[in-house]
């Protein structure tokens, strides 16, 4: 057999024919946060502030926080939480009434939420039932 000839018309690129792709996309840590990540970022950071004073034993400064909160994000995601860590601060600011009627308030508009166990006995004064929601 005799060997074939060489072709005399350059290969064609098959890059050049190829659909160009669509620049890779970034990973989510090199795209710019909406505004939305950023105002939950910003809700979290202050409802950390609080749960830390609340912790160290200063819940003036968590209430403080907290109408901080509410005034800068009166509809936040983060309110459900939120009005738990004020039960929280209220009951060691002393204030179990204003605690349990807060108490009653959330577990009457979120009675399946998560969160419902952290408020349910909060500050209950000795002999008091827990505030109940509906359930």
């Amino acid at each position: 057999s005799t060997p074939e000839a060489p072709s005399t018309t350059p290969p064609t690129p098959t890059a050049a024919l190829a659909p160009r792709a669509s620049p890779t996309p970034q990973a989510p840590s090199q795209r710019e946060r909406p505004p939305r990540a950023d105002a939950l970022l910003a809700e979290g950071a202050l409802l950390a502030e609080a749960h830390r004073a609340l912790v160290q034993g200063r819940p003036s400064e968590a209430l403080a926080a907290l109408r901080g909160y509410r005034a800068r994000f009166p509809a936040g995601a983060l309110r459900p939480e939120s009005q738990v860590e004020e039960v929280l601060a209220l009951c060691a600011a002393g204030r179990g009434d204003d605690a349990r009627a807060l108490a009653r308030r959330f577990l009457r508009a979120h009675p399946r939420s998560a969160l419902a166990p952290r408020v349910e006995g909060a500050c209950a004064a000795p002999g008091d039932a827990a505030p109940r929601g509906p359930r």
